[in-house]
């Protein structure tokens, strides 16, 4: 990647997306839920397409499922890291830094476990179930 150093930087690169893209997944699924729509179906639905990740297919299952696994600690570990070489470079890391914030609050709260799927607990502590038919305030787009 270049030389001394470019490893550790391109690790946090990975890091950066797999935890951004988390975060983004979790407020997606909740979203898709409270619509009425069952977050199980998302990732079958984009499959494929631009939206389509590892993240999704993968962690967006336990978010549904309510199953969180990994260290949250140890990624909390890696953003303070991410955003440490940040700081080091002058890189502006607006949405990063926010992502840390999720973080930490979840472990303020005492959820040191459940690692990148745990952003899912700002919108759930258990299994996600869609809402079910509502009149959720949405216009007829077709037009």
């Amino acid at each position: 990647m270049g030389p001394v150093g470019c490893g550790m930087a391109t690790k946090a690169c990975n890091q950066m997306l797999n935890y951004g893209t988390g975060a983004v997944v979790a407020e997606t699924l909740n979203f898709a839920a409270r619509f009425g729509i069952d977050p199980a179906l998302i990732p079958e639905a984009v499959a494929g397409g631009f939206a389509d990740s590892n993240v999704l297919r993968h962690y967006g299952q336990h978010m549904v499922a309510g199953t969180y696994r990994g260290n949250t600690l140890t990624a909390m570990k890696d953003i303070d890291i991410i955003m440490d070489l940040g700081r080091l470079t002058g890189s502006a890391m607006p949405v990063t830094g926010l992502v840390a914030s999720f973080f930490r609050m979840q472990i303020a709260q005492g959820y040191t476990t459940g690692g990148l799927p745990t952003t899912m607990r700002m919108y759930a502590q258990g299994p996600l179930k869609a809402a079910g038919p509502k009149d959720n305030g949405t216009k007829d787009m077709s037009r």
